[in-house]
């Protein structure tokens, strides 16, 4: 778990309850989703689909093994450092930018699997959006593998000739809202740089900073 993780899971705070949303001017539009891409690959999720023009970011699924794994950050609380350490979990992140009408209302609704109304460029015809992030945390099982209660060297495991799965089968359990809120906010921040970055400085003054030298025979008391 990052540092900055660490202290927003000790310190709690406005943070903990702030929705993982980011909203996007139409202007912003082109820098809000490369900014969302950029936060992704911080993350080392593996890109999946990037759809500008409808406004749909998703990746594929990230395995982590919590305390075994150190150098992933998807954490933001102790129990699920133990969570991942103790299951074979992954993450997959969905970002949906939505426009927003003129009432204040999002549509479409933002679903897991990525679908959505296409009839909306917002490349061709940019308008104000809201980016929400949707985290997923799944779970690996394999299929008749049986636990034992008292110890886990003590496994047994059943042959079903009917599956048709070739491995361990991914299954969703719940969302991270925590992580969720962390790629929203790093989304505004890298918005916000972007911002000032580009910011057009104020334009100088025609008047010069000093006075121009006096003429010649002004200097020579003429």
């Amino acid at each position: 778990m990052s540092l900055g993780a660490t202290l927003t899971a000790l310190l709690g705070g406005c943070a903990s309850t702030a929705p993982a949303e980011v909203r996007v001017e139409a202007a912003e539009y082109r820098a809000a989703f490369e900014a969302a891409r950029e936060v992704l690959f911080s993350y080392r999720f593996p890109i999946e689909r990037v759809d500008a023009r409808a406004g749909v970011l998703t990746t594929g699924s990230k395995p982590t093994s919590g305390l075994l794994t150190p150098w992933d950050s998807e954490q933001s609380l102790p129990s699920q450092e133990w969570e991942d350490t103790i299951n074979r979990q992954q993450r997959r992140v969905e970002i949906l930018f939505s426009p927003v009408r003129a009432d204040s209302s999002v549509t479409p609704e933002i679903r897991v699997d990525g679908a959505r109304d296409r009839s909306t460029d917002l490349i061709d015809l940019p308008q104000p959006t809201l980016a929400r992030v949707v985290v997923v945390v799944e779970r690996l099982y394999t299929p008749g593998l049986r636990p034992n209660t008292r110890a886990t060297a003590l496994y047994t495991a059943t042959l079903d000739t009917q599956s048709r799965e070739p491995g361990p089968v991914a299954v969703a359990i719940s969302d991270d809202p925590p992580l969720a809120r962390r790629i929203a906010r790093e989304i505004e921040d890298r918005l916000r740089t972007a911002g000032r970055r580009d910011a057009v400085p104020p334009e100088q003054s025609n008047t010069p900073s000093t006075p121009p030298a006096p003429p010649a025979e002004s200097r020579a008391g003429g």
